[in-house]
């Protein structure tokens, strides 16, 4: 019975948000502590639309195209969109897999609050790499809602710091402009 009440409780809680970051600069803080140790953790704080851009996908092995697919929106269909966002989260996912990321205390210099809309903005130093700034945006259904990181963008991206720039932020874009600099293609 206590098990039955625990496992209640923990649902109730993941789908009210409980323990969910505050403000926007806690949700996108938290994710830099989840992303570097476990990134499955991290999921829950990324909105459906954040994985229709990164354009990773997870597919048949050996698929090629697994890491050809370009950004597109997530089908309208439920069904559809369900695998779909199942498809880019496990597609995220891989492009982690097993990777361990170190950086220094993340530093904020940026947030903007526009009703259910925000931007926040960190820089991120590395021991043995330039610093890069991560600007996460951010919705929320309404006031009531928990933050969600909708989208990712990086500066400062350079070939030095390229690999913790893909772990904080797996993407097609950074994939390309890595075979770009290596003077290959995708």
């Amino acid at each position: 019975m206590r098990r039955a009440a625990a496992l209640l409780l923990a649902g109730a809680c993941a789908a009210l948000a409980c323990g969910a970051p505050a403000t926007p600069a806690d949700t996108a803080r938290a994710f830099l502590e989840r992303v570097g140790r476990h990134p499955i953790h991290a999921l829950p704080l990324l909105a459906e639309d954040f994985h229709a851009r990164h354009a990773l996908r997870h597919s048949v092995p050996g698929d090629p195209e697994f890491w050809s697919r370009r950004p597109a929106p997530l089908p309208s269909e439920p069904a559809a969109r369900r695998r779909e966002l199942e498809a880019a989260q496990l597609g995220w996912l891989i492009a982690q897999k097993g990777a361990r990321l170190r950086f220094l205390e993340p530093e904020p210099i940026e947030e903007r609050i526009e009703g259910d809309r925000a931007s926040v903005a960190f820089r991120i130093r590395f021991e043995g790499a330039p610093s890069l700034v991560q600007r996460f945006e951010l919705v929320r259904r309404d006031a009531g809602s928990p933050w969600r990181i909708e989208a990712i963008e990086q500066e400062g991206v350079v070939p030095a710091n390229l690999a913790q720039a893909f772990l904080l932020s797996p993407s097609h874009e950074l994939r390309r402009r890595a075979h770009e600099w290596q003077g290959q293609s995708p």
